[in-house]
């Protein structure tokens, strides 16, 4: 039976961003994975980095589920749609089945897991990029960063956007969701800023959301700040 939703400590789904990024890197499309994903990313590379701790033991509750990948890129559909193609030329029983405009189905099935259904999103331009503009778009992408997570003895090179990029965008819908990854992503850098981690730039943040003209999100980003910082 094949789950909804999954988190980076379910190796299939772990595996399809393995080979996702690959793919990417191999035909040279500059991209960062943004939204759910990218906390949990986020959240695993910490723990691979500050506790040894691989993906399939990270604790759950501080991965939140997701049925998607999402990323941004600046490269022509046609380009998009090459990856595409050749990612599931090259990784035969992964299919790939179109769902909306620069939404696609990806199914994968292998031998040392239950198969796995996830949604990727790609985006092409700000056009693509809801709540905030070009500027903001062009610095998720030039800002991303490399990092390596880890599972058991697997490692993938994924290129993720800035927390302060991910957390500005998900402010300026606040779903319960994405209320739930800002907390959940400011927790796990609160605990480890004592131990080296780059700390939290929350003015950078608000700069975001005021060149954007979303100065009314700093308020929900004031109050789970707040939260945080009392724990």
């Amino acid at each position: 039976m094949i789950k909804n939703n999954y988190t980076l400590g379910d190796w299939g789904y772990f595996k399809l961003l393995q080979l996702v990024a690959e793919g990417l890197d191999f035909q040279g499309i500059n991209y960062a994975l943004v939204g759910g994903g990218a906390v949990q990313a986020r959240v695993i590379e910490a723990f691979n980095k500050y506790e040894k701790i691989t993906a399939p033991n990270v604790p759950e509750l501080l991965l939140r589920k997701t049925k998607d990948f999402d990323i941004t890129t600046h490269s022509t559909e046609g380009e998009l749609v090459l990856f595409l193609n050749l990612l599931q030329l090259e990784n035969e029983p992964l299919s790939i089945r179109p769902k909306q405009p620069r939404r696609v189905n990806i199914f994968y099935s292998g031998r040392n897991f239950a198969p796995v259904s996830v949604v990727l999103n790609y985006q092409i331009g700000p056009q693509d990029f809801s709540g905030l503009g070009e500027q903001f778009y062009n610095e998720c992408l030039n800002t991303a960063e490399d990092l390596y997570l880890r599972y058991n003895n697997e490692e993938v090179r994924v290129r993720v956007a800035t927390p302060e990029c991910i957390i500005a965008s998900k402010l300026t819908r606040s779903s319960p969701k994405d209320i739930v990854d800002i907390s959940g992503l400011l927790r796990v850098l609160a605990r480890y800023e004592s131990r080296s981690a780059k700390p939290f730039n929350y003015e950078l943040v608000k700069q975001y959301l005021k060149e954007a003209g979303k100065e009314h999100c700093f308020q929900n980003l004031d109050e789970i700040m707040t939260e945080v910082l009392k724990e």
